[in-house]
């Protein structure tokens, strides 16, 4: 699968959800996610742009690959997910990838509340982030089978994007934000 996402930095939640919920989007969950992301000792996974993630969120975890960034404006990337049984289980992965030698790096903690809305037979997922020590956040994603349908889903995205009047995406991930800020 290939995640297209665009991601902004927002004023007000508040506003975006009442946006939302005039384009009909309906509402998921409301959830509290933590992160916490992998490097190699033999390898820099952000150099190369790759993420290795372990996500808890609320009662589910997942550990989470993403390639490369093929996109110079938003993110358009190979991603493989893989849901782990409950935070438990991904405790334990934690501990299996330290001990396979893989290093942590921060966590980044975040309310995030899901939005979805079909367009054109597509699923778009709206994801409201406040993220801890950054501030508000909004990323439209669409989860596309191939190469093909790229370009189509990244018209979507900016012309759903310019009605929620949101522009300048932001490329850089949360934690490398979160890393400038130190």
């Amino acid at each position: 699968m290939i995640e297209v996402e665009y991601k902004y930095a927002v004023n007000s939640l508040k506003t975006l959800q009442s946006d939302l919920e005039r384009l009909n989007a309906e509402f998921i969950e409301t959830v509290h996610q933590e992160d916490l992301y992998f490097d190699h000792f033999l390898d820099d996974f952000r150099q190369k742009d790759i993420a290795f993630r372990v996500r808890k969120s609320g009662s589910a975890s997942w550990l989470t690959y993403k390639g490369p960034n093929q996109d110079a404006v938003g993110k358009i990337r190979e991603e493989h997910e893989v849901k782990l049984e409950n935070a438990q289980a991904a405790d334990v992965m934690q501990k299996i990838l330290v001990g396979s030698g893989f290093r942590p790096l921060a966590p980044v903690r975040k309310s995030r509340e899901r939005y979805c809305l079909m367009v054109d037979s597509a699923k778009v997922e709206f994801c409201l982030d406040q993220v801890e020590g950054l501030g508000a956040f909004a990323e439209i994603e669409l989860v596309v089978k191939d190469q093909s349908a790229v370009a189509t889903a990244k018209e979507q995205i900016q012309t759903i994007a310019e009605r929620l009047g949101l522009s300048d995406p932001i490329r850089t991930s949360y934690l490398d934000l979160l890393q400038q800020q130190s």
